[in-house]
């Protein structure tokens, strides 16, 4: 598996010492996954890194397009453990990056578009509550 990031032994060390000043929840999540390490979400298949271990016993993970090709970079909270992997680097063919950061006509549909679609649907589910 790959780490996202190398850390220096100092590095390392501020993360240990941050992990075990963590509450209970929190640093059992920090120790099974490491925060330098890449983590795909099973269901999307997107990659990303650690941004946040919550103390409901989930992970938020940044998915940037940095290690994977997305609509657009996010922040994903609320996964659950079982809902991510450690996993490896993207493949030299894989494409990599920000759909929407790729042009000004692809921002445009995500602006003019997606967003507004997204944002319907929402309106349309709490509706029906």
């Amino acid at each position: 598996m790959a780490n996202a990031i190398e850390w220096t032994a100092e590095q390392r060390d501020y993360w240990d010492q941050w992990v075990a000043s963590r509450p209970p929840v929190v640093r059992e999540l920090a120790k099974k996954f490491p925060a330098d390490r890449l983590y795909r979400i099973k269901k999307s298949g997107d990659r990303g890194k650690i941004s946040a271990y919550n103390e409901d016993g989930t992970i938020t993970l940044a998915v940037d397009g940095t290690f994977c090709w997305v609509m657009f970079a996010k922040n994903v909270f609320g996964l659950h453990p079982d809902d991510i992997e450690e996993c490896d680097l993207p493949g030299p063919d894989e494409k990599l990056g920000d759909f929407s950061a790729e042009s000004e006509e692809n921002r445009a549909y995500v602006d003019n578009v997606f967003i507004p679609a997204v944002q319907a649907k929402v309106r349309a589910m709490r509706r029906n509550k």
